[in-house]
């Protein structure tokens, strides 16, 4: 049989796999071939001329290069030859017959680099687009933004593994490919570079095995660090609660820029009922809510609302009592300004335990701004209290008494009102009491603020204050209420008051300050809920809120997907750069060219022993070095120089 070959491609025909007997007590496997046709076609580089091999079965024959076949087996009329082949170490390990076209062996992997780029730059943009945005502009109800997103860095994932797999897999034949010595290594690292390319646990085998030193643990850390791409991208989006403004309607805040509240005429004039009420209600009710307001999304703001209100204050004497005993267990109980308590000392028998008095202007001494003076046309007026607070009687002695002078004026208060999750907050943030009386026409005698702050939020030229009949009706109605007794019976543990008013700030005597807060906040909301002069509601319109989900987007998160796509676009662009320098060409995971390589004899015996065992063949096997080699155009073939 005569055989010429003009290119290292394998003639048309059938390959089949068979055990050969090796001739040393073990059974090879190995393809065997047969043509198809008797004559095969030219294009393929081959030109096969039947003939009869005088030899036999077993013998050799040359072909015209000089080469040697050795027939090993003869079945049905063909025969399968093994070629020695002549072997230089001091030639290169491969020599490429022809240009390798880039995009023609790795356009795969590059069309899988430009998928990554695109998912990400799509990603990204997505993110722009909707960051800081409303949930409800998302327009899909099928497909979630995140799920966009989960969809996008999975094709990421996959798009930047191509390259990254197959330029693990070109690893192997480029480390194989060196010239001279450097081109021998261990035969077990052709397998871990293949592993490595297949999964994470071949890859971590890759960076125990060379510890960062090869390029190819670039591409092993790339394929660990994948495993974590789709969490990060994950932790990309998330979803914020804001309040934010609303179109919803908004209430009104009760409040009042003028007083006029009385009935009567000449100086006969009273406060309407609901003032009187209000009074009641603020000195006898263990509390006093606030008036409510409109706010239809449970959320809702208003700018500082201005509204004439009550105020007062309460300065303790206790120390400034007098007590004046008597050899007998009676005693009289007396303040500077004049306010007595007749009763006992040392005995809880039926007496006077508790006293209204007027004041004498001790509560508008203060030095603080808020407060006016004595004689302010403001002040509405004042009162003493001597004796025993509530929670005393009856069953303590007059021992146990406390003093106090209060006093009350009309306020220019500044409130802020909101509404936070249905809750209702209405509190003073400040008062303004400088206040003067007008006395040119055509509004002789009343009473109006002046140089109030800005802070206070007033309507321009707009007047804040209280009619001139209404500072009379007040003054006069409050010195005839406040006033009374309260008397106890220890013994009988009985206690009885002759008037309301008395019996409201003996229950509160405790603590003054808060029974005072109840009285002045129940007189402004009557004043805020009974206005006679509304206030401009256009300067102090609310805004309702509402709860809005906003996609938010944490950029930081982006870092790793971005440094895992970028490192795989590098580590693909080396791995072509050292493949069109080493000769090899980019056979990267073909699965077909080991099977036509050929190694020694004696390395193949070997690894026949090691066949029946997990990893036998690696053990047997691996430790020999060796290259990648074809000698005069031959297939590529290992050629091994020793086992370490």
């Amino acid at each position: 049989m005569s055989l010429s070959r003009q290119h290292p491609v394998s003639p048309p025909g059938r390959f089949s796999l068979s055990n050969t007997d090796s001739g040393r007590g073990s059974i090879i496997s190995q393809f065997s071939y047969e043509s198809v046709s008797p004559r095969l076609s030219t294009e393929q580089g081959y030109t096969h001329m039947p003939q009869t091999n005088p030899q036999g079965a077993g013998s050799s024959l040359d072909d015209d290069r000089g080469n040697t076949f050795t027939p090993l087996i003869e079945t049905n009329g063909h025969q399968t030859y093994e070629t020695d082949v002549p072997r230089d170490e001091n030639r290169p390990a491969l020599e490429r017959h022809k240009e390798v076209s880039v995009l023609r062996w790795w356009y795969l992997e590059i069309i899988g680099g430009l998928v990554a780029l695109a998912s990400l730059a799509a990603e990204v943009g997505i993110l722009l687009r909707y960051d800081g945005k409303p949930a409800a502009t998302w327009p899909s109800t099928v497909l979630t933004l995140n799920g966009l997103i989960a969809i996008l860095a999975t094709v990421c994932r996959a798009g930047f593994m191509l390259p990254v797999a197959a330029s693990l897999s070109q690893a192997r034949w480029i480390r194989f490919s060196g010239p001279g010595q450097r081109g021998y290594h261990r035969l077990d690292d052709f397998q871990l570079f293949d592993e490595a390319s297949r999964g994470s646990w071949g890859s971590a085998q890759l960076l125990w095995r060379f510890k960062f030193a090869h390029i190819g643990c670039l591409g092993a850390a790339l394929t660990i660090l994948s495993l974590a791409f789709s969490a990060f991208s994950q932790q990309l989006l998330t979803i914020q609660i804001n309040i934010v403004p609303s179109a919803s309607q908004v209430g009104a805040v009760a409040s009042s820029r003028w007083v006029d509240q009385v009935i009567g005429n000449s100086n006969s004039w009273i406060p309407l009922p609901a003032t009187r009420l209000a009074i009641y209600d603020g000195s006898m009710a263990p509390n006093i809510d606030l008036p409510q307001v409109t706010c239809s999304t449970g959320n809702c703001t208003w700018p500082t609302i201005p509204t004439v209100g009550v105020c007062g204050s309460c300065v303790d004497l206790t120390d400034e009592i007098n007590f004046i005993r008597s050899p007998s267990e009676f005693c009289i109980l007396a303040l500077p300004n004049g306010v007595t308590l007749n009763g006992y000392c040392s005995s809880t028998d039926s007496m006077t335990v508790f006293t209204l008095g007027p004041g004498s202007g001790r509560a508008f001494g203060s030095s603080d701004p808020r407060v006016p003076k004595r004689d302010a046309p403001n002040v509405i007026g004042e009162f003493s209290a001597l004796g025993l607070p509530g929670s005393k009687t009856p069953g303590a002695t007059l021992n146990d008494s406390r003093a106090a002078e209060c006093g009350i004026w009309y306020c220019l208060q500044a409130r802020n009102v909101s509404v936070q999750l249905g809750e209702l907050g209405d509190v003073v943030v400040d008062t303004w009491s400088e206040a003067i009386t007008i006395e040119s026409a055509p509004y002789p005698g009343n009473v109006t603020f002046v140089n109030v702050p800005p802070i206070f939020n007033t309507e321009p030229d707009a007047f804040y204050g209280m009619a001139a009949m209404q500072m009379y009706a007040m003054k006069q109605y409050l010195n005839r209420t406040i006033v009374g007794n309260v008397s106890a019976d220890g013994l009988l543990d009985v206690v009885w008051s002759s008037t309301d008013y008395a019996e409201g700030v003996h229950s509160g005597f405790d603590d003054l300050d808060t029974w005072m807060d109840r009285l002045t906040k129940s007189m402004t909301n009557n004043i805020r809920q009974n206005t006679t002069v509304a206030p401009d509601r256009g300067l102090h319109q609310g805004t309702a809120f509402v709860s809005q989900a906003i996609f938010v987007v944490r950029w930081e998160w982006i870092v790793y997907p971005v440094a895992l796509v970028f490192l795989s676009t590098i580590h693909l662009i080396i791995e072509i750069v050292r493949t069109s320098r080493s000769g090899a060409s980019p056979w990267k995971s073909d699965a077909l060219l080991p099977i036509c390589m050929n190694i020694d004899e004696e390395v193949r015996d070997k690894a026949v022993m090691g066949v029946d065992e997990p990893d036998g063949i690696k053990r047997e096997i691996g430790g020999y070095r060796v290259r990648l080699a074809n000698v005069d155009g031959e297939l590529v073939r290992f050629s091994v120089r020793n086992k370490e």
